[in-house]
């Protein structure tokens, strides 16, 4: 895999968000049916529950991995780093 390839996954998320807010964030990976039964408990209809668990399963069998560049050949620029994506979200957040 060639190194300007970086994969994230929610754990990497929390610790950068923890990092740049200087705050504890941790993730914790629930069952599928625990995942659908949270979603559904905040309101979610079952169809967009479900979908939800269905698509971040995917995800994290390798279903988004693209090692052909496909992202930034379409948006036309190289993709943003976690650092900056985060850096970017929590100063929107604290904007608002």
């Amino acid at each position: 895999m060639p190194s300007s390839i970086n994969l994230v996954t929610f754990s990497d998320l929390a610790a950068e968000l923890a990092r740049q807010s200087g705050k504890s964030v941790t993730y914790s990976k629930l069952p599928e049916a625990e995942y659908e039964k949270a979603l559904l408990g905040f309101g979610l209809p079952p169809v967009m529950s479900h979908l939800l668990v269905d698509s971040d399963v995917g995800a994290s069998q390798g279903g988004l991995f693209d090692d052909g560049h496909q992202l930034s050949t379409l948006i036309r620029r190289p993709t943003t780093s976690l650092a900056k994506a985060v850096s970017r979200a929590l100063a929107d957040a604290t904007s608002l």
